[in-house]
C-alpha cells in the first residue's frame, strides 16, 4: 500500500487559527453580537485595534456614567480634544478568539500587565501635569497605553497567524461551525 505523502503532509501541516481579525461596520458588529450571543458568550469578541484599547473603550463609557451624559457627548468630547477621530470609529476592526488561542491571549495580557502597569503610573503622571479636561484625563492615559501597544499586538497577531476575513466570510465560518471553541 502506497501512502500519497503530499496528502498526508498537507492534512496534518496546514496551520489553523482561531483568531480573525474582522472588516465589519459598527451595524454588522451590532448584528453579530445580538443575532449570535451564544458564539460572543463562549469566546473573546471585541471591536478595537488592541485589546488593550478595549480598556480605552470602557473608560469613554464610565465618563459617559459618571458624567451623566451621553456616550455620543462624550465620543464628541473625545474628537473634540483629538483622542480620536471620527473615522477611526467607523473602522475599528472586530477581534475574535476562540478555541486555544483565548488562552494565548489570556497569556500575552499576563505577560504584559506588569509593563503595562507601570506605563499607565507614568502616563497618569504626566496626564496630571497636561493642561487637558479632567474628565478625559484617565481615558487619555488608557489611550495613550493602547496606542503603544497596538504594533505588540499586531506583532502576537501575525505571530499567532491571525486571519483576515471580510464580515460575510466570518459569518459563513461562524454559520458552518468552522471555528472551534
Amino acid at each position: 500500500m502506497k501512502i500519497d505523502s503530499g496528502t498526508y503532509q498537507n492534512k496534518f501541516n496546514q496551520t489553523f487559527t482561531s483568531i480573525r481579525v474582522v472588516k465589519a461596520t459598527p451595524e454588522q458588529v451590532a448584528y453579530f453580537t445580538k443575532n449570535f450571543k451564544d458564539f460572543c458568550n463562549n469566546n473573546i469578541v471585541y471591536r478595537a485595534d488592541s485589546y488593550e484599547q478595549t480598556n480605552f473603550w470602557r473608560q469613554l463609557k464610565k465618563i459617559a456614567v459618571i458624567e451623566k451624559t451621553s456616550q455620543r457627548w462624550v465620543i464628541n468630547n473625545a474628537i473634540q480634544h483629538k483622542l480620536i477621530d471620527y473615522d477611526t470609529i467607523g473602522n475599528l476592526p472586530l477581534h475574535v478568539f476562540t478555541g486555544i488561542d483565548k488562552v494565548k491571549l489570556a497569556f500575552y495580557n499576563l505577560k504584559n500587565f506588569v509593563p503595562n502597569l507601570i506605563r499607565i503610573w507614568k502616563l497618569a503622571a504626566n496626564a496630571e501635569t497636561e493642561n487637558f479636561p479632567s474628565h478625559l484625563k484617565n481615558a487619555k492615559v488608557y489611550k495613550e497605553l493602547a496606542d503603544i501597544d497596538v504594533p505588540k499586538f499586531n506583532k502576537f497577531l501575525k505571530k499567532n497567524n491571525a486571519k483576515c476575513v471580510t464580515f460575510d466570510e466570518f459569518i459563513n465560518e461562524v454559520k458552518a461551525g468552522s471555528l472551534n471553541y
